[in-house]
């Protein structure tokens, strides 16, 4: 986590945004991208790639009025295998210290096999990995999902993306228990394509 405590120490308006959403209970993580980063040490961390509940999410607007916001923004995403799908978000976007910071809230994947939620939900937000880093308190989402979310956009090399390097990554890193895999999946569902990446992966069966 060397990295994260680099962070904190050299950007200190991104300090200060952490410790004020932890002074307002908010609740949120690092994920994605940057969850990657900071547990495997397999890239340099670009920006901050923040998750956060949604009952939270107007609470954090108003904290950060500076902000860009975004209400159920659609990012259009192919897969390597040619699936197209929807991300879709609420967002809120700033530059902090020269860090761009992307949170996120109320996000699933509209794909041809229905809608899959993948927010921070309760169960989520007590299975966070919990850090105590340059005297601030620090989320992660648990790894695995991050491994859904990449597992929903599988997007290759061609893309400049390694999803599935990532989430092998995480899965080397991190111990994924199937408790915890079993509970997420009854929350967001799998289409066909995120059920054989996690299959891929050995952390389902069918």
């Amino acid at each position: 986590m060397e990295a994260v405590k680099s962070l904190l120490t050299e950007k200190p308006a991104v300090k200060g945004l952490l410790q004020r959403m932890n002074e307002t209970q908010i609740r949120w993580a690092i994920f994605a991208g940057s969850e990657v980063a900071f547990l495997t040490a397999n890239r340099t961390p670009t920006d901050l790639d923040i998750i956060v509940h949604n009952d939270d999410f107007e609470k954090l607007a108003v904290l950060l009025p500076e902000a860009k916001r975004g209400s159920n923004k659609a990012f259009l995403v192919v897969a390597s295998d040619g699936e197209r799908l929807e991300d879709i978000a609420s967002t809120l976007t700033l530059t902090l210290d020269s860090v761009d910071i992307d949170i996120m809230s109320h996000s699933r994947f509209k794909t041809s096999e229905g809608i899959f939620p993948t927010y921070l939900t309760d169960v989520a937000c007590q299975r966070r990995l919990i850090f105590e880093i340059a005297a601030t308190t620090v989320y992660l989402a648990h790894p695995f999902d991050t491994i859904l979310i990449k597992a929903f956009m599988r997007r290759g090399q061609e893309q400049g993306k390694f999803d599935a390097a990532d989430a092998q990554a995480l899965t080397a890193a991190v111990k994924i228990e199937p408790a915890y895999v079993r509970a997420r999946i009854a929350e967001t569902g799998l289409n066909s394509g995120a059920r054989a990446f996690l299959q891929k992966l050995a952390l389902i069966t069918k």
